[in-house]
């Protein structure tokens, strides 16, 4: 529930106080409203990710769960006596934690010499040409 004003705040409230305690036991999460990870940034990591591919010869899925398993939290659950690894996936991220992990991404690949531009780059227009998807 989106809390924006008083009303809606007397809204959860309420809601609050209508849950029904004595049949089960509940959790509850308030936490600042942050707007999801946008189209622009998904589309701008998998350009990315195929000039990476390209640069590497690495596929894009494993690119895509290296950078997901060193730049973002992984949670292990255990499922059937074994401990799985859950990799976090980028739609539940925020807009700033989405180009927080875009810009370890960029900084690594700098490092290791491939160039990442942005969309407001001057050679954006010739990188997309290259790598852009249809």
């Amino acid at each position: 529930m989106l809390i924006v004003d008083d009303r809606s705040r007397q809204e959860f409230i309420v809601r609050i106080l209508r849950v029904d305690l004595s049949k089960r036991k509940w959790t509850a999460e308030f936490k600042p409203y942050r707007i999801q990870r946008s189209i622009k940034q998904n589309r701008l990591l998998h350009i990315w990710l195929k000039c990476i591919s390209d640069e590497t010869g690495n596929d894009i899925e494993t690119l895509k769960d290296y950078f997901k398993r060193k730049y973002l939290p992984v949670d292990v659950k255990k499922t059937f006596d074994v401990q799985v690894e859950i990799l976090t996936h980028t739609s539940y991220l925020d807009t700033k934690q989405m180009t927080d992990f875009l810009d370890k991404i960029n900084f690594q690949m700098a490092n290791e010499g491939i160039f990442l531009p942005n969309p407001s780059d001057l050679s954006w227009n010739d990188f997309y040409v290259k790598y852009g998807l249809e």
